[in-house]
């Protein structure tokens, strides 16, 4: 099949029209991780959950966050060990809105190797001691 593209190509139909094989992230199925966190006994300040798990060889898509309470005045951020901000910048989340964890650099690349998907709470202050953390995230997997 012989692609010839239009006046402007997106990143990967630029490698189609040049004739490139595209790793994973152009073909493949959409897979979701979900889970929940019960808040009771709550989650102390400078502490982490793990929260989701993507499997080496995928391409995330974006994920969601959601809470049935306020979480008050602590600072939360999801991402990796290492990199505690990849998904998601540490900053309150007082509405009890599913939030879409925001577009980054991290979305539509190709990881190599499985990741633990971390929701962590800095120093500020401990998570309420009751209610339900969720978490989505979402993925291309080849096959």
């Amino acid at each position: 099949m012989s692609y010839t593209g239009g006046t402007q190509n997106g990143v990967n139909c630029a490698l189609l029209v040049a004739g490139n094989v595209i790793d994973g992230r152009m073909y493949g199925k959409i897979r979701m991780f979900t889970d929940r966190y019960d808040m009771v006994g709550a989650l102390g300040k400078s502490e982490t959950i793990m929260l989701g798990y993507l499997p080496k060889d995928v391409v995330p898509l974006g994920g969601w966050l959601g809470n049935s309470a306020s979480l008050g005045t602590s600072v939360v951020s999801v991402g990796i060990l290492g990199t505690l901000a990849k998904y998601r910048t540490g900053a309150t989340k007082t509405s009890i809105t599913r939030e879409e964890l925001g577009l980054t650099a991290a979305y539509g690349v190709l990881i190599s190797t499985a990741e633990e998907i971390l929701l962590s709470n800095d120093a500020t202050a401990a998570l309420p001691t009751s209610g339900i953390i969720e978490g989505d995230l979402a993925y291309l997997k080849d096959t």
